[in-house]
């Protein structure tokens, strides 16, 4: 990470250990505000996307690992895993009019694939159990994949 964007975070996260009692209920309550908004909005048959991984009040979402994060703040919310699994590629393709190439699985569409060891319709926590990326056709088996995050670190 650049030295700027390390400078960005350690102010946000000063701020954070150095807030009021006050300002840290107002985020609390901001935060509880949000869940619940989130799951009426779904009730509501409003169409959620995942990936708010830069938000203004998120000083600790990395992209990557926020998005396991968020999709189970998305159960927590009340969402079916299945509903949150949906908030990524299948409804982000939809909001991007992306359609016919993107969101499904099926002959002729775009798939780079995640394989999982375990099935996150049972828990949402399993889309963290990676076992293999498909990726522009290649494979990333479990070796490749710990190549790839030790060398990014």
């Amino acid at each position: 990470m650049s030295e700027a964007f390390q400078k960005t975070y350690q102010g946000r996260i000063d701020r954070a250990l150095n807030a009021s009692e006050k300002t840290r209920a107002e985020r609390k309550a901001l935060d509880d505000f949000f869940r619940q908004l989130t799951g009426e909005l779904h009730k509501a048959g409003v169409g959620l996307l995942a990936g708010s991984d830069c938000g203004a009040y998120n000083s600790y979402g990395y992209p990557g690992i926020s998005l396991h994060e968020e999709l189970q703040a998305l159960v927590d919310c009340g969402l079916s895993p299945l509903y949150a699994l949906k908030t990524s590629a299948y409804n982000g393709a939809k909001f991007l009019k992306k359609e016919d190439d993107y969101g499904l699985i099926s002959e002729g569409k775009i798939a780079d694939l995640v394989l999982l060891t375990g099935n996150p319709l049972q828990n949402i926590a399993y889309t963290k159990s990676i076992d293999q990326v498909i990726k522009n056709g290649r494979v990333f088996g479990p070796s490749e994949l710990e190549e790839l995050l030790n060398d990014k670190q």
